[in-house]
């Protein structure tokens, strides 16, 4: 075998395990973490098949499209060896005990961040070498020689920029979704090149700096778009009592309550609709397990404001909220929690603690005597790693250690139920 041909096998295999990691652990945690370490692998071969840019990269002159190519590819190195060390850290099947570098709240926030950062780069650093790709395949594929290409290649992008910012069921549709994201970038990174190839004198300063700006509009647009005020019209969360001396509430936040368009929100992905029930997440019936067996009065948490329907924006706002140490508004809040013992407090993990609604919630209220008794749901969060701000929220309530519901089966919930609940 050629070794152009061993090259272009193993970045097509590289390039279809890296749509399938950005679909998070939609497939289970396991198979993430095998997907991430065959990831790694392939990026090893890479490294192998190409080590002869690294020998050079000491010789020869530096033009405009060899300094991009390798602030590129620097930077890709570092930001695929974080990833790694970041995956270990926040690891729950795979690496389970091993040495780690990073705490996994620090780490999960690495890891996601270098996701995204990774991919894009990883596009454009396509895009930069896709010249050589379409010489070979022009002589195989005469569409790429075409017109028709441009078009396809626009259409692809609106697709793409479609899929940012909405979030598909099927999991076809998610990856291809990512994949016209990928054609998107790595068309930037084919146009900059040809622009860049024109310029006679570009320095490695103005590059750098260029890109600098472009990353720095980017996040600042994502964060902006993220962030953007969009009123909740729609919130029926009014306190549902059982009976009027009931001594006992289940309160609890989803995802999927405080999303304008929740029919589209991914049923398999995230944890946040639960599969086969219309318009019910996953956090909605595991509470409404609870209240039922507990015979508890129930309100659902809910913000004046909603979250994008995109889960990846839905986490910048959450950083973001979490960063700032924020408090949203909420809608409909009971005016007193006065006879309640105990409360029964449900809420998925964002970024390794409760959304910051739930903070609004418990510090809106005197809970002193009371009994919280928390339950979680998240794909790699540990309850105890909200705990802290959790009993820092409830003031001089009793906060129980938090139950882990995670993508467990409805039995060991029912069992959790079954075993009194705490």
């Amino acid at each position: 075998m050629k070794k152009r041909t061993m090259q272009m096998a193993a970045d097509l295999l590289l390039i279809i395990v890296l749509l399938m990691l950005m679909n998070g652990q939609s497939l289970g945690e396991l198979p993430h973490e095998i997907l991430g370490v065959a990831f790694f692998a392939l990026f090893l071969v890479h490294q192998y098949l190409n080590f002869s840019w690294w020998k050079n990269i000491g010789r020869g002159k530096y033009s405009a499209v060899r300094i991009l190519q390798t602030i590129l590819n620097i930077s890709l190195l570092a930001d695929i060896l974080l990833m790694m060390g970041s995956g270990i850290a926040i690891s729950r099947a795979l690496f389970v005990g091993l040495p780690v570098i990073f705490d996994k709240n620090t780490g999960r926030t690495l890891h996601l961040l270098g996701a995204y950062w990774g991919f894009i780069a990883m596009s454009m650093h396509v895009g930069l070498h896709f010249s050589g790709m379409k010489e070979q395949l022009g002589k195989e594929i005469p569409l790429f020689r075409t017109k028709a290409a441009a078009v396809i290649y626009l259409l692809v992008s609106v697709f793409g920029i479609y899929s940012f910012f909405h979030e598909f069921h099927s999991l076809l549709l998610r990856l291809l979704g990512y994949l016209a994201i990928l054609i998107l970038c790595g068309g930037i990174g084919y146009y900059l090149k040809r622009s860049l190839q024109k310029k006679k004198k570009v320095s490695a300063a103005g590059i750098f700096a260029g890109g600098a700006l472009a990353i720095i509009v980017a996040c600042a647009g994502i964060v902006g778009y993220a962030m953007m005020d969009r009123p909740n019209t729609s919130a029926v969360n009014t306190l549902l009592k059982v009976s009027e001396d009931n001594k006992t509430l289940v309160a609890y936040f989803s995802r999927a309550a405080v999303t304008a368009d929740r029919d589209n929100i991914d049923a398999s992905a995230h944890a946040s609709i639960e599969p086969g029930i219309p318009k019910l997440g996953r956090m909605e019936k595991v509470a409404d397990m609870v209240q039922r067996a507990t015979g508890a009065d129930i309100y659902e948490i809910v913000t004046a404001s909603y979250y994008p329907t995109n889960y990846e924006l839905t986490t910048v706002k959450a950083l973001i909220e979490k960063m700032r140490d924020m408090r949203p508004e909420l809608v409909n809040l009971p005016d007193s929690l006065e006879q309640y013992d105990t409360i029964y407090v449900g809420y998925p993990a964002w970024w390794g603690t409760p959304p910051m609604a739930v903070a609004t919630f418990l510090e809106n209220y005197d809970l002193s005597g009371k009994t919280i008794v928390p339950f979680m749901i998240s794909i790699d969060t540990k309850a105890e790693e909200g705990y802290s701000v959790l009993k820092e929220w409830a003031g001089e309530a009793a906060v129980l250690e938090p139950f882990e519901a995670n993508q467990e089966s409805d039995e060991k919930i029912s069992q959790w139920i079954a075993d009194g609940l705490f």
